[in-house]
């Protein structure tokens, strides 16, 4: 009794989280021409999209798993495993379906590109160049973010220095570091 107890809020959770992840479809059929519609697909599946998002998927999970092990500290490991891979196969499932993740970017990518343009795309990211940029790109994304994170922590004592000087200039704040009430 105590055991359904303890995971009927796990079952409650579950059942809402597979809501979450049914696909929607919008809406009037779509009106995009179905040649580039195909050229779209194509290209999210050429331009390393599906990557990011399984990386971001995987992350997401990671992070709901933590909550999930924090707020329940008894979870058995083999209940937490089962959750983690009937999450990534609802996840996998409705990336691709109709309404899903993917197929709510075709009319974005309709939208700002013409089918000329997506096809131009598709021919880089088949080019040698195109292969070599998506095969740094987790590289270039992970150096970039310690170039900005660092390059933050060189400018962060300066910016707040700069700006609580203007706020004194301006009597925002007194030389202590306290603000000013303003008076009417």
């Amino acid at each position: 009794m105590q055991r359904i107890k303890k995971y009927g809020f796990l079952s409650a959770l579950w059942m809402v989280s597979l809501f979450l992840f049914i696909p929607k479809v919008y809406g009037a059929p779509s009106l995009i021409d179905p040649a580039k519609k195909e050229d779209i697909y194509r290209l999210i599946k050429i331009s390393g999209m599906t990557a990011q998002v399984n990386m971001l998927s995987q992350y997401t999970l990671s992070q709901y798993l933590s909550l999930t092990r924090e707020k329940y500290p008894g979870l058995p490991p083999d209940l937490v495993s089962i959750i983690k891979e009937k999450c990534m196969e609802e996840i996998r499932l409705n990336l691709w379906a109709p309404g899903g993740f993917f197929d709510r970017f075709v009319p974005l990518y309709d939208k700002y590109f013409t089918h000329p343009e997506i096809l131009a795309l598709i021919e880089f990211h088949e080019s040698p160049v195109g292969k070599k940029i998506l095969s740094l790109q987790p590289v270039l994304v992970q150096e970039g973010m310690a170039i900005g994170e660092q390059w933050s922590k060189d400018i962060l004592m300066d910016i707040i220095k700069n700006v609580e000087r203007q706020l004194v200039e301006e009597e925002y704040m007194d030389e202590k570091g306290n603000f000013i009430e303003p008076s009417d």
